[in-house]
């Protein structure tokens, strides 16, 4: 397997052991089942029965063959002598210098195993056909799904929800400029996709003037600010009849992570049931 990307310290620790297998690892990957035992028979000598027996082994962990097929632990060595009834386990010095032999092994235990390295070419692999099933729920799917943008989705959220109403003034409550809410969703449309105010600056557009999405990101958009909205369409969420299929709201996932629910509604009373922004209408059922 190439190694190139991995840096020089793990390069010199892949495909090695770094301490002695636990008994558990032991028994997982060291144990010889009786196809095992055919190939390992076929050999003559001890030297070879034993060195093809810890060549079976040590490709399945640490997974790969070793440059040198006896640098493995002693308890591995006993282990695995036990079960092809080597007493000295010595002679696996013998097999270690004789390269040309424990090579040709190692090509004998890849085909009879059909291992291959990650780099190999996988000409032989066959595409699988996706069942008709798969085509038929994917095509009624994207039927059932519009292509819309994202700032178009924004806004229609607020159009259900208002949560822009949350984002007031830093220091003045009652600051207001015409058509504030298309310049406080841009700028957490910007802040949500980490790409900056440059891709939504329109200067012919008042609300997306660099100017004016400046200073709604620098008085608006804050912590707590966010939080209000966000208790605005957690409410919103629990208000569908399909959200309430999906549990209680205690608990939330973010990029494959689980985690408890932290966000409070704004009403006392209710029940959150999501914590996440979830354009989904509210006339969805």
């Amino acid at each position: 397997m190439p190694v190139e990307f991995l840096s020089a310290e793990r390069q010199a620790r892949y495909g090695r052991y770094s301490g002695e297998p636990t008994p558990a690892d032991l028994a997982r990957s060291f144990y010889l089942d009786d196809r095992d035992r055919e190939l390992i028979a076929a050999r003559r000598g001890d030297h070879n029965r034993l060195g093809v027996a810890v060549q079976l082994c040590i490709v399945r962990y640490p997974g790969t063959f070793l440059p040198d097929p006896t640098a493995v632990p002693s308890s591995v060595i006993a282990y695995v002598a036990a079960q092809v009834g080597v007493a000295d386990t010595s002679c696996l010095l013998l097999y270690g210098r004789r390269e040309t032999t424990w090579r040709e092994h190692a090509g004998e235990i890849r085909r009879a195993y059909e291992y291959r390295d990650f780099h190999d070419p996988a000409e032989h692999l066959e595409k699988l056909d996706e069942p008709a099933s798969l085509l038929r729920l994917r095509d009624g799917v994207n039927a059932r799904l519009p292509r819309v943008d994202l700032p178009d989705v924004i806004l229609e959220v607020q159009r259900w929800t208002d949560f822009a109403d949350a984002f007031t003034h830093i220091s003045e409550g009652n600051a207001r400029v015409h058509d504030l809410t298309t310049s406080i969703c841009a700028v957490l449309l910007a802040e949500a996709c980490n790409i900056g105010l440059e891709p939504l600056i329109r200067p012919d557009v008042p609300a997306l003037t660099r100017g004016r999405l400046e200073w709604v990101q620098q008085n608006y958009v804050r912590a707590e600010t966010i939080a209000r909205a966000n208790a605005l369409l957690v409410e919103a969420q629990a208000r569908i009849a399909l959200a309430h299929a999906w549990g209680g709201g205690d608990v939330v996932s973010a990029d494959g992570c689980a985690s408890a629910s932290s966000c409070a509604p704004s009403t006392p009373g209710r029940t959150p049931r999501i914590s996440a922004w979830a354009p989904v209408s509210p006339t969805s059922t």
